[in-house]
């Protein structure tokens, strides 16, 4: 086993204990889940103060996170590599019905009676890629039906440029594509959102009384001076 798949299997190891350690203490503060004794290695440990217990879930549920942080950033990121490639698969696809349609026109333009064509692009550069615009060079055969029956042009290097609103589209459906059909999203991102649910009901339960202070500490201070 390479360093690479080691620290893939550690990454979902750290994973599955993250979930695991969220969940439970998600549990615990919104479900009033009670936990009075402990069995470790056959031995009962009692559990008198359940504030004790919440730190040591706390600092267990910290450990994790920052363990599963780690292993994935060293991890490679999945989720963004079929996020890129679904990308620019939708860009060249862009591109090609782009192409072909300024090709019919230009050729009815030219007195041609031509109809149904279908470019196959051989191969394909990406020249820029900007946020405003992204530029290709397209090389393939353009089949098209005419009156006398069917006919074919070869493209050499064609340039097609794909701009910000085509880019918008290509990414909200490379997006959505990655995020519903592929498991990207549920093995990378997903175990931080879950890992978020108890931070999120303890700042919820306790932001009130936090503001509260604060606002009674500044009017104390404002009285003051």
């Amino acid at each position: 086993m390479n360093e690479e798949d080691t620290n893939q299997l550690l990454f979902f190891r750290q994973r599955r204990n993250l979930i695991g350690i969220s969940l439970l203490l998600a549990l615990y503060l919104v479900a009033g889940l009670e936990i009075q004794k402990l069995s470790i290695l056959g031995n009962e440990i009692g559990i008198p103060d359940p504030v004790v217990l919440q730190l040591c879930l706390w600092a267990v549920w910290f450990w994790w996170l920052i363990r599963y942080c780690q292993y994935f950033l060293v991890t490679p990121n999945k989720f963004r590599v079929e996020y890129e490639n679904r990308f620019a698969r939708t860009v060249l696809k862009i591109a090609t019905r782009h192409f072909t349609k300024d090709f019919a026109a230009k050729r009815r333009k030219e007195g041609e009676n031509e109809w149904a064509h279908i470019f196959e692009v051989k191969q394909h550069n990406f020249l820029d890629r900007n946020p405003l615009v992204w530029n290709l060079i397209l090389t393939g055969p353009i089949a098209y039906k005419h009156a006398g029956g069917h006919g074919t042009a070869q493209i050499h290097n064609a340039e097609q440029a794909v701009h910000r609103k085509d880019l918008l589209w290509a990414k909200l459906k490379a997006f959505f594509i990655v995020c519903l059909g592929t498991p990207r999203v549920t093995d990378y991102i997903a175990p931080f959102l879950i890992a978020m649910i108890p931070l999120a009901y303890l700042i919820y339960k306790h932001a009130p009384s936090f503001v509260g202070y604060i606002y009674s500490f500044l009017t104390t201070v404002q009285n003051g001076s």
